[in-house]
């Protein structure tokens, strides 16, 4: 066979594609690893105060900076960002915390916002060395950022503590205008159940670059709210809200209608930024006093990423026109690491509404009862773990036996991410890491090991420890039914580990009483939602406006800033710490990524 037949074979494979795809994953981690600072914009040519908002143009040619010294600095690519080329009074009386270009404005027309709650439009001059400022209008509260939506040149967007955003036409010249509230977290409290009544402020607001009638929200609570410009009325009612699954616990009681009632783990923690990936389909949000999390919030192939968990507004009036676009974020732990069977069969995982998996009888999924979004793709026939993904294992439950399991997580990780199909063999590999998670027990391990036991099961039904660890996890979550539920199945699909199952049971029902509530109840309403990708080791705390990046040309590689002026970077499919580095020397807040 010739070059060019072979080439058009491995093309119809899909093998190219693949083989991009890992290069510009690899390429992308190789260069965030190779990062250094190379010029501190905030020196002897920049701001005299802190450093709030970065924004970059559309082409990349311009960078804009806003601080508390009240000004806009414009940077110029061609001259290595060595000096500002614009430096504009904005006429600002309080910190800028939002700043952003107008599209198609040949980096000539800048939006501000600040915390004196005003939003100015600057245009600059022919010679760029001077420029016409005009006031938008104002919120009633400070303006925490802005933004606007590709292909819509006229229009901006801005978030306020005032529970806000409001839209505004730069067209319009006149000074000291309202906006258009589009998003009011206030208003709507009554309509989006208890959880979600408790916001009274916006941090962050982010308009989808796929998609520009979407808008993502962060308001000073747990979760990322999800609305439509499209949608009548003067307010947009919220569509879904998303939040990562260790943040939202289930009581530990059921409601009188033996539903799941759940609680806030904590008051203190909301996000401070949110940002979407380059698709349009997931959102990484930093949490202050938490992770950075990447949720799916709209459906999309890009990465597949585990959906987070999920909130409808109950009782809607209307049907959303984004109903169908909606990643459906579904729901669906002991011992130590174990080996991969020797025989290494194929395990197809299907998406199919019918609830089958690979051809494979329904009730052999019965872990839970709808599917969901995999980081699978199936289609590769070969069954045995290469000699790297062994050996990456093999290095995992070395650490995991030695008690370092965050390294044993990073192993197994990296050995996920080396084999890359969907077959029997790798189930070990999710198991093991699910086990590392049970046993770390930080404060979000419970649901990555719930997720990662049911992905062990989807890829082998047979693997027990799998089904084991998915209890654990369960109980882990404080989700004591689902914990039982699973604990039954267990022991009555595998009697041949009675002595394992023995200690399980004891273990989720530690007062010897059965589920409470779970009558009637199908096993998959017990799983909590599975769990985003979350990524540990930044420190928020000093400051709400710290934010994350997804970087990369199919976003592979998580991006934050923490307290210690360290940049840290995660690969995004595997959760593997990449590594950090100074980038300020202070508060790292900004990191604006092109």
């Amino acid at each position: 066979m010739s070059i060019a037949l072979a080439l058009a074979a491995n093309e119809r494979r899909g093998g190219a594609r693949e083989m991009q795809r890992r290069l510009w994953s690899t390429c992308a981690t190789s260069i965030v690893g190779r990062m250094r600072p190379r010029y501190l914009l905030s020196g002897v040519h920049g701001h005299r105060g802190c450093v709030n908002r970065l924004c970059w143009s559309d082409d990349g040619a311009s960078l804009a900076s806003v601080s508390d010294d009240l000004r806009l600095l414009l940077w110029a690519r061609h001259d290595s960002f060595s000096r500002p080329y614009a430096a504009v009074d904005t006429g600002h009386s309080a910190n800028i915390f939002g700043v952003a270009f107008l599209p198609y404005s040949d980096d000539r027309e800048v939006v501000t916002g600040a915390m004196d709650g005003e939003v100015r439009l600057h245009t600059l001059g022919a010679s760029r060395s001077d420029a016409v400022t005009v006031l938008l209008g104002a919120h009633r509260g400070r303006v925490k950022n802005v933004d606007v939506a590709a292909g819509e040149p006229h229009l901006a967007f801005s978030a306020s503590e005032d529970g806000t955003c409001r839209s505004w036409d730069c067209r319009a010249r006149e000074s000291g205008g309202d906006g258009d509230v589009f998003v009011n977290v206030r208003a709507t409290r009554a309509t989006v159940g208890p959880l979600l009544a408790a916001a009274r402020q916006v941090k962050h607001c982010a308009v989808n670059p796929v998609d520009p009638t979407k808008v993502v929200v962060a308001a000073d609570d747990q979760f990322v709210r999800l609305y439509d410009r499209r949608m009548s009325g003067k307010v947009c009612p919220m569509v879904a809200a998303f939040s990562a699954p260790h943040l939202v616990l289930p009581a530990a009681d059921s409601d009188e209608s033996g539903g799941v009632r759940t609680r806030l783990r904590s008051d203190s923690v909301s996000a401070t930024h949110v940002c979407w990936d380059a698709a349009g389909s997931s959102v990484a949000a930093n949490y202050h006093g938490d992770t950075v999390a990447v949720l799916q919030v709209l459906g999309g192939t890009m990465h597949e990423d585990a959906g987070a968990r999920t909130y409808l507004p109950p009782a809607p009036k209307a049907t959303s026109p984004v109903a169908e676009d909606i990643g459906g974020a579904v729901g669906g732990a002991g011992g130590g690491p174990e080996e991969a069977a020797a025989d290494g069969g194929t395990h197809a995982i299907s998406g199919g509404g019918d609830g089958g998996a690979g051809g494979r009888a329904t009730d052999e999924r019965w872990w839970r009862h709808r599917p969901r979004v995999t980081l699978w793709h199936a289609g590769d026939a070969e069954g045995r773990l290469s000699a790297t993904t062994v050996a990456l294992k093999e290095q995992g439950n070395a650490m995991f036996r030695d008690g370092d399991l965050t390294g044993a997580l990073q192993a197994y990780s990296r050995a996920i991410q080396s084999h890359r199909r969907p077959t029997r063999a790798a189930s070990v590999l999710f198991s093991n890491r699910a086990a590392a998670y049970l046993k770390r027990a930080w404060p979000c391990d419970a649901s990555a090991a719930v997720a990662d036991a049911v992905d062990a099961l989807e890829l082998d039904p047979t693997n027990w420890k799998a089904a084991v660890r998915l209890a654990r996890g369960l109980r882990a979550a404080n989700d004591v039914d689902g914990a039982c539920a699973v604990a039954q199945e267990v022991a009555t699909r595998h009697p041949e580990h009675r002595a394992a199952v023995k200690d399980l049971l004891s273990e989720v029902w530690p007062d010897g009483g059965g589920p409470r509530g779970a009558s009637g109840r199908a096993l998959g309403d017990f799983l909590p939602l599975t769990t985003p990708s979350v990524y540990w080791g930044h420190a928020n705390v000093q400051t709400d406006i710290k934010e994350a990046a997804l970087f990369g040309p199919r976003s592979e590689v998580v991006l934050a800033g923490s307290d210690d002026g360290n940049l840290l970077a995660w690969d995004r499919r595997s959760g593997a710490f990449i590594g950090c580095g100074p980038a300020d020397n202070h508060i790292l807040n900004c990191v604006a990524v092109h």
